[in-house]
Parts: C-alpha cells; structure tokens; sequence
C-alpha cells in the first residue's frame, strides 16, 4: 500500500517540477575541487525532471561536506536534480528542513538526522506527501514514515575493532592461560549506533572474558559504564569550557589509569568505539600510563586526526567506513525507489555491490518496526594500510 502511495505522488510531483524550482531553502555545497569519485561525465545526461532532497546534519564537518558535494553531483549524472540543505547541527532546524523539503517538488528524501529521535513529527509532514525517505547513515526512530534505511555495518565495526585486539594480543584460544588485560571506551551516548559497536564488539570478546584470558581490572564491563556522556553547556558558560566525548573519556581513562593500573600493573589493550574516545584515551594514556609496553587503541572513523594518530604511532588501528560505497548504493537506491520499484537484495546483486554490502531485515528497529537496511562493510585501517585506503576512497 506504502508503494502505491509512492507511485501516485511520484506521478503529482512530476508535472509539478516543470512549474516549481524551488526545493525547501536551497543550500548547495559548491567547493572548488568535487571528488574523485563523482567527476563530471563527459556527455550531457537528459534530465528526468525529478529531484531529490537531501538533508545534512551540519556543513562544517568534511564528511558531511564531502557527501553533500558528492550525491548532489552523483545524482545529476543519472539525471536528477538535487537539492542538499544543512541544519547547521540543530535538531530543530533540521526538522524545519525536513518540512520544508516534504511540501516541496522533492520526489524522495535522504536524511542524516542530527538527532534520530527528534524527527517524528517532521516525518508526519513526510507520510502526507507520500515521497520515499532514505534514512542516511542514522537511524530515524519513533517512525514508520522511513522507507529503507543505508548505513555502515555498525555491528561489524565492533567485531573488527575486537578480532584486531585479539590477534593483536595473539589471543587464538579463549582457554589459553595467558592473561592480558583490556578496557572499554565508547562514544557519545546519544549516538544510537554506539550500542550496535559496543554489542560487536562485547560478543566477540565473551569467551575471552569469560575464561579470564581478558581481564578489566577496572570492573567496567557494560555500555553504561564505558560509554560518554558530555554535559551540555549551562547558561553563561564559555563555548571553550564544554565537555566532548574526548575529554570526557580523557578523563575516565585517568581515573582507571590511577585505581587499577598503577605500578606494576598492566594495561595491553583499550577498545575504543569510536576514534573521539580514542582520541581522549590516548591522551590519558600520555599523561597517565607509566608501563612501558604498547598500548593497543582501536577507533572508528579515520578521522583526519586520528588518522596522524595511526601514522605517528600512537592509535593501532581506525575502522575505515568506506564512505564513497556508502554513496553509490545510496543513489542506485534512490533511483530505484523514484522509479517505482521495490528494491530488496537483489539490488546489490545487480550493483555489483555483494563483496562490501549485505542487505538486513532484522537487526535496525524505529521504534515503530523493524526497517529493511542496506549495510556498508567498513575495513581495518593501519598505519601499514591508510595511505592505500585513502587513496582507492579517492579514486
């Protein structure tokens, strides 16, 4: 029934875009130089007279810089128009956003939520004009407007930051009697998907927690204990005085460096979620950590940061979430779905996208369902690999 709705607006919208040009408030990301991946075809591509709205958490950071530039330009390769607005990082305005893009000539939306969970009513606005909606990258919740949902195989970044420890450590046995000892750090507490990284990478690890060849000498073992939680800013305090997920973990990294890992105590591994818990650890681990062994610190993100992190050493390794895949099946998605199609597995079939994409019923739930998900596998980045993942990103 959802289909059918989708065919007979997609009909309404496109007698409508001949008189309407306009899509919300128009933003669009223009730097100098697009990537790689999206540049200019050299025939002129046939418009089909659709476009696509496409909403953005915040423009100041690259990487949703970098994504607006290119679906927008990946989008008008196929024909499309695209329209990408950003909400500056504000809840709120994101859903004036959302609103605005619903009531427009939009024939589908894209949306990576600021925040998951304040986008309901925005959505409410969506199903009245009965358009697909693509959940980018974050899950919408509370929901059952959301049409698919794209994102990196969160679950999976916990399993690979875990087997890293593990054949780091050289840990092939959960029997052996070798003991080493290990921590937790996650991120930001109201990022849905550090529950899924946590979960990854927990259940990897188990059998070697519960045999006692991994040790917490802290006794921090679950997600509530390891995860971040920065306070947001009160009245009249200084933007510079604001806690992040670095400094908050810095922090918990101290105190546990001080209770369970003075002297002659040894700390071999952290999992960190996330690379801005990284970021914090290492730095207690600087100050703090007087063992002279290596430190295993494992991330999510490659950030630019973190990245000379890995080079200079200090962080092991950075799950690398490959965001041009993350693009392609987005806009081969989205075209499908404007098409009147039903997309299902068989979309990564005919994409060629089988060896780094699985398609999932089960595991993402809004609150409202469960939502089919396409999921982008991430890699292991090393300091012995970054320059060659950066680059193939790149081409």
């Amino acid at each position: 029934m959802r289909r059918g709705r989708y065919l007979r607006a997609l009909a309404l919208s496109a007698a409508a875009v001949i008189a309407l040009v306009g899509c919300g408030k128009k933003k669009e990301q223009a730097p100098q130089t697009a990537p790689a991946e999206v540049a200019a075809p050299a025939a002129q591509v046939e418009m089909t007279g659709m476009k696509v709205g496409i909403s953005l958490p915040d423009e100041t950071v690259q990487r949703w810089a970098d994504d607006g530039t290119a679906l927008q330009t990946m989008f008008r390769q196929k024909g499309y128009d695209a329209e990408v607005i950003y909400a500056a990082g504000s809840p709120e305005q994101q859903v004036r956003d959302v609103k605005s893009l619903a009531g427009s000539s939009c024939n589908l939306l894209i949306i990576a939520a600021v925040d998951g969970g304040s986008l309901a009513a925005a959505m409410e606005t969506v199903r009245e004009s009965g358009i697909p909606v693509i959940a980018y990258d974050r899950l919408i919740e509370k929901t059952d407007v959301v049409t698919e949902y794209v994102a990196f195989d969160d679950y999976k970044v916990g399993e690979l930051e875990a087997h890293f420890i593990l054949d780091s450590l050289g840990l092939k046995d959960a029997g052996t009697s070798k003991v080493h000892h290990m921590e937790f750090a996650a991120g930001d507490k109201s990022d849905k998907r550090q529950g899924y990284y946590f979960n990854g990478a927990y259940d990897t690890l188990k059998p070697f927690l519960d045999s006692g060849a991994l040790q917490i000498s802290s006794g921090q073992y679950t997600f509530s204990e390891a995860v971040s939680a920065p306070k947001p800013l009160q009245e009249g305090e200084k933007p510079e005085k604001a806690e992040t997920v670095s400094s908050v973990s810095e922090n918990r990294m101290k105190g546990i460096l001080s209770e369970s890992y003075s002297g002659a105590n040894t700390l071999d591994a952290v999992l960190c979620t996330d690379d801005a818990a990284a970021a914090g650890v290492m730095k207690a681990l600087k100050s703090g950590y007087s063992g002279k062994n290596e430190v295993y610190v494992t991330g999510f993100g490659a950030t630019e940061e973190n990245r000379q992190s890995l080079l200079d050493g200090q962080q092991s390794m950075s799950v690398f979430a490959q965001p041009e895949k993350l693009r392609a099946i987005t806009v081969d998605l989205a075209v499908s779905l404007m098409k009147g199609e039903s997309p299902d597995e068989t979309l990564i079939e005919r994409g060629g996208y089988g060896d780094f994409c699985r398609y999932d019923t089960e595991s993402y739930d809004t609150g409202m369902g469960v939502i089919a998900s396409y999921l982008v596998e991430p890699v292991v980045m090393t300091k012995a690999n970054a320059e060659k993942l950066l680059g193939t990103a790149k081409s």
